[in-house]
């Protein structure tokens, strides 16, 4: 004989989830962890890296941008400022929004109000 409690006890469980306003959606992040690898002619990268970091959407085959890593105006093609990260055997990690890394947070709009958002990177060797 089977018995049916468990199963009574898991809609209950599923209804107090599903009515618990706590339970919504998350508030998107303020920071992203990125990781990369960066070949220069073929040849893994070793030692620092410049990065400049841009989020963007595509609206009708125009690039809108929707945050700099430097907090530099959204009007703005590319970010004014650089990032110098370190590069070993051609692999880096960066904290995209560490406000602690000299970065500005990603606004919570950037992922609330937009879809389709994309990475853009600009890499160097050197800096300037």
């Amino acid at each position: 004989m089977r018995n049916s409690l468990p199963d009574i006890h898991l809609a209950a469980v599923c209804a107090v989830l599903l009515m618990s306003p706590s339970l919504g959606a998350a508030d998107p992040p303020g920071i992203l962890n990125h990781q990369g690898r960066i070949a220069v002619s073929d040849v893994n990268h070793d030692g620092p890296g410049f990065f400049k970091f841009s989020l963007v959407k595509d609206v009708g085959g125009t690039e809108s941008i929707l945050w700099h890593h430097d907090g530099t105006a959204t009007t703005e093609s590319l970010p004014a400022g650089e990032l110098n990260v370190s590069v070993s055997k051609g692999h880096y990690a960066v904290l995209l929004g560490d406000t602690g890394a000299g970065m500005t947070a990603i606004p919570p709009s950037v992922f609330g109000d937009n879809e389709d958002v994309s990475l853009r990177i600009w890499f160097s060797t050197t800096s300037g």
